[in-house]
């Protein structure tokens, strides 16, 4: 027996050796220029970083850290992080903080306790599962029957710093209104971040009849993926801003039907403004708003079940009169390529839109909320134009303008209202996009059995 042994171990040797022989011999030539798109560098050039190893303790201060990281060309020179990369090593760090303990959150949005029970790492951004009760801590179910205990969380394009008027992070920041930079505090603190969006995404599901009260809920039950959209900041795609046109003394036709003179770069941009000039029926200013977002994290194969668009209110100007008695409507906006990476003047352009509504939803100008959200669940329409392979392309304009019915003429007034973009530094500010989705069911084939029965003769 022992020879055997000896025999076939002796066999199985020989050929692993000649596989090995003629499998790797000759060796590949080595590839140049291949980068761990993980890896991110000092400006030394030293790799200090890699997402997403959570073994790794947490980086003290995104604040003063992220400028300094670096990522390789592919002939090793240094750059500075792109909107990807840096949303990765930004969801990574939410990974590393772990599970939130159950507490009781109170704001315009949400009334009562949430707990985070996971959190992972997602490329995109993060991904976590929740829990939620009542303001008389009882549970809330999830889904459209409320059978859902945890439901499934994806936020892309996060921030690192929130609000806060005692806090020790400055940023000049521009008023849309005045055009004038203003100072403002913040604090880094990425889990006030998580659940200050929570509870504003527990609102639009709320508005999309996703939140139920819990005597339906499956315990253990995980529903599905809500998925979290927004802009970027700094002037990379997917971009937001407003198209204008800017004249002296037209007729609405003219204004309306021209083409764009410029755009609104501004923290917050403003939407609306006909104004005419005094004793004369004609218009000056005509703006139409572009907020763009990248929902394809979404997997294609998904069913998407609910969407909601929310914009931050910022101020005002003449909102107390509202002279031409304007409203508000989103629309899907410009198909413009060149407005992937930036907005632009041709953007303005009526023919270039899309006039089916997104959203059933109506805003007048005096009832558009300066302190908040303004939400806009979307209808049918909307949700079959939502993108899960590229940018969304989301415009507003008056409802006025897209009708093409002239507001009332009134002599030397206007009407508009200022949202805050996605320059804005804190990120629960900016815009979004909320995407409830469903995976399709998998069937699993249940293997056969053979039956085997005795029969006594």
């Amino acid at each position: 027996m022992s020879v055997k042994t000896k025999t076939i171990t002796g066999v199985v040797l020989i050929s692993s050796i000649s596989l090995l022989f003629f499998t790797v011999w000759p060796k590949p030539a080595k590839t140049l220029g291949a980068i761990n798109p993980n890896a991110f560098f000092n400006n030394s050039g030293v790799q200090v970083y890699e997402t997403c190893d959570l073994t790794k303790p947490k980086i003290i201060s995104l604040e003063n850290d992220l400028p300094n990281l670096r990522a390789k060309n592919p002939d090793n020179s240094l750059r500075s992080l792109n909107v990807s990369e840096r949303n990765k090593l930004i969801g990574c760090e939410y990974a590393k903080i772990g599970l939130y303990p159950k507490e009781r959150r109170i704001s315009n949005y949400f009334d009562g306790y949430i707990q985070i029970t996971k959190i992972n790492y997602w490329e995109f951004g993060v991904e976590y599962y929740a829990k939620a009760w009542d303001k008389n801590n009882q549970p809330l179910g999830f889904g459209k029957d409320g059978t859902v205990e945890i439901e499934r969380f994806h936020v892309a394009n996060l921030g690192h710093i929130i609000s806060d008027p005692l806090g020790g992070i400055t940023r000049q920041e521009l008023n849309g209104v005045t055009n004038q930079f203003e100072t403002h505090k913040f604090r880094e603190d990425l889990k006030e971040i998580l659940l200050k969006d929570l509870e504003h995404t527990l609102k639009t599901k709320t508005l999309n009849n996703h939140i139920h009260s819990g005597e339906n809920i499956v315990i253990g039950k995980i529903g599905n993926t809500t998925t979290t959209c927004r802009p970027a900041a700094g002037g990379s795609s997917p971009v937001d801003s407003a198209s204008q046109r800017n004249v002296t003394n037209e007729a609405w036709g003219t204004i309306r039907d021209g083409a764009g003179t410029g755009v609104s770069s501004n923290a917050a941009a403003t939407l609306g403004h006909p104004s005419p000039e005094t004793g004369t029926s004609a218009w000056n200013i005509l703006s139409r708003a572009h907020i763009y977002v990248d929902c394809s994290a979404i997997p294609d194969t998904d069913t998407k079940d609910s969407a909601t668009f929310s914009w931050q209110g910022d101020s005002n100007g003449n909102i107390a009169d509202n002279d031409f008695s304007l409203s508000l409507k989103i629309y899907l906006a410009s198909s413009s390529v060149a407005a992937q990476a930036d907005i632009i003047s041709s953007d303005y352009d009526i023919g270039s839109w899309n006039l089916t509504t997104l959203s059933g939803s109506t805003t007048r100008f005096q009832d558009y909320d300066v302190a908040a959200f303004n939400d806009y669940a979307f209808n049918a329409n909307g949700i079959s134009l939502l993108s899960v392979t590229g940018l969304t392309k989301i415009g507003l304009m008056t409802l006025q303008d897209a009708s093409n019915t002239a507001p009332t003429f009134v002599g030397s007034q206007f009407d508009n209202v200022v949202w805050r973009t996605g320059d804005q530094a804190d990120v629960n500010l900016r815009p979004k996009l909320v995407v409830e989705s469903t995976a399709p069911v998998t069937a699993v084939q249940q293997p056969i059995q053979d039956i085997i029965i005795f029969q006594e003769l």
